[in-house]
């Protein structure tokens, strides 16, 4: 079942795992143990490369760290369940998932009532951040210029022009934000890179926005600082 369907699907049914509880969820703080209870529990909707994402109720999903071994190490293979079991502990994604969680719940937590707008509502986290809870949201597909310009109220072309602006300015100072006052949304997003250090490349096609159940345009992903980004991924 394709992710938007899925959704659809749970939007209407409102379906909530039986199995999962929260408050055993938060007693956990090993991760493997955590990775474990989760996908037992709940069903995933869509991963990235390093969360995943699982649904949770109607209205929120829970992001989780995924795990990734070191695959130097030929560990040996399980003969039940026939996969290879690594002798080392989990390494890399942990702290890039955990870290996107962390960076998150921090540019939520730090951000104007305009800017909040802009961004997935935040419910819960863990105190490594191994998970997080937010508000469930639809994913655009990539060309739906049609949704997006009914819920930002900003034209294909001036998004787009507004991108290519900060594209430009971006490294050696952003231009001035009364030149976007004429769209709260615009605004929102021009303090979203100036303030909180979001990266100007993940705002660029409709996949990477997306709409609440209350209809609001909201970014999917609010984790890739440029700080992040340069700390745990500069390497690859």
């Amino acid at each position: 079942m394709k992710l938007n369907s899925l959704i659809e699907y749970l939007l209407t049914e409102k379906i909530r795992s039986k199995s999962f509880n929260i408050r055993e969820l938060k007693a956990m703080q090993n991760i493997e143990e955590i990775s474990a209870y989760v996908h037992e529990t709940l069903e995933p909707i869509s991963e990235g490369s390093s969360r995943a994402v699982f649904i949770l109720s109607s209205g929120k999903v829970l992001k989780l760290a995924k795990l990734d071994y070191d695959y130097d190490d030929e560990g040996h293979y399980d003969d039940e369940t026939d996969e290879r079991v690594p002798s080392t502990d989990p390494v890399g994604s942990i702290d890039k998932g955990a870290g996107q969680n962390e960076a998150e719940f921090t540019t939520y937590m730090e951000a104007s009532p305009e800017v909040q707008k802009l961004l997935p509502r935040i419910y819960d986290y863990d105190r490594n951040f191994y998970w997080l809870i937010s508000e469930l949201v639809k994913p655009l597909h990539w060309d739906d210029w049609t949704t997006f310009e009914k819920a930002s109220g900003v034209s294909k072309v001036e998004f787009n022009d507004f991108r290519s602006d900060m594209r430009e300015e971006y490294g050696a100072g952003f231009g001035e934000r009364e030149e976007y006052e004429d769209s709260e949304f615009l605004t929102a997003i021009y303090d979203l890179f100036v303030e909180h250090d979001i990266s100007v490349g993940d705002v660029g096609s409709c996949d990477q926005w997306g709409t609440t159940t209350d209809g609001r345009l909201v970014l999917l992903d609010a984790g890739g600082t440029n700080e992040l980004l340069d700390r745990l991924y500069e390497t690859e």
